[in-house]
């Protein structure tokens, strides 16, 4: 991902998620929806290096201890962002935010 949507203020926070992350094959989705959402107006930021794991796998893994702790570390360093809303392009990602933080953990 370029520089310069790095940890950069903004209301929305990109979270590209592990699988966007590190397979080659599907890198450019977190640039390209990056650039997607800023052409519509929307300015966002990225954690960066601290981005970390969602918690898909140890909550689907039956990991739920370690999942909420994961969920906390997340959690903190959302708020510590400042954003409103957290958009993903992660499959993964977005039912573990969706689903999994509010209901499970």
């Amino acid at each position: 991902m370029p520089e310069k949507f790095l940890r950069e203020p903004a209301n929305t926070l990109y979270w590209a998620g592990c699988n966007t992350v590190l397979r080659s094959g599907v890198r450019h989705t977190a640039t390209a929806t990056v650039e997607v959402l800023n052409s519509g107006g929307v300015d966002v930021m990225t954690l960066g290096g601290e981005e970390g794991c969602c918690g898909f796998s140890l909550v689907v893994g039956g990991f739920l201890e370690e999942a909420k702790r994961n969920a906390q570390q997340i959690m903190r360093a959302i708020d510590q962002a400042g954003v409103k809303r957290l958009v993903t392009s992660c499959s993964g990602c977005y039912e573990t935010f969706k689903a999994f933080y509010p209901n499970r953990l």
